[in-house]
């Protein structure tokens, strides 16, 4: 299998618009992606690809407005992408609490994990 897998990171930005508590906001998230490539019948392909949440903001869309935020629903989830999860669950969206961030034990668990796969260990999504 050597020379046959890779590991991308490639940057990535989310933006979404929607009601928050009856003011219309816009969302913006920025992060990479870590894919897992490999290569197969001459061809490479993404065999896994995990978003990594940097960092994100609210920003209510008429300027001067100002929306009032649940502070125990925004800290249900991670600094990388918190406005983001919180736009998101309002609207109906089932959010994971526990993605990859900048820092900390789940983007390390994603790092040993692409060493793995680097050295040849199968991937589960």
């Amino acid at each position: 299998m050597r020379g046959a897998r890779a590991i991308s990171q490639t940057r990535m930005t989310i933006m979404q618009r929607g009601e928050v508590h009856g003011v219309l906001v816009d969302v913006s998230c920025i992060g990479r992606f870590y894919d897992f490539f490999e290569k197969r019948a001459g061809r490479w392909g993404i065999v896994l690809r995990q978003p990594i949440y940097e960092k994100d903001r609210m920003d209510p869309v008429l300027p001067g407005a100002t929306v009032e935020l649940d502070p125990d629903l925004l800290a249900r989830f991670p600094e990388g992408y918190r406005y983001l999860a919180y736009l998101q669950v309002l609207v109906g969206y089932p959010v994971k609490p526990d993605m990859p961030g900048l820092r900390g034990p789940g983007v390390e668990a994603l790092y040993a994990r692409g060493a793995a796969w680097l050295a040849g260990e199968p991937v589960a999504p």
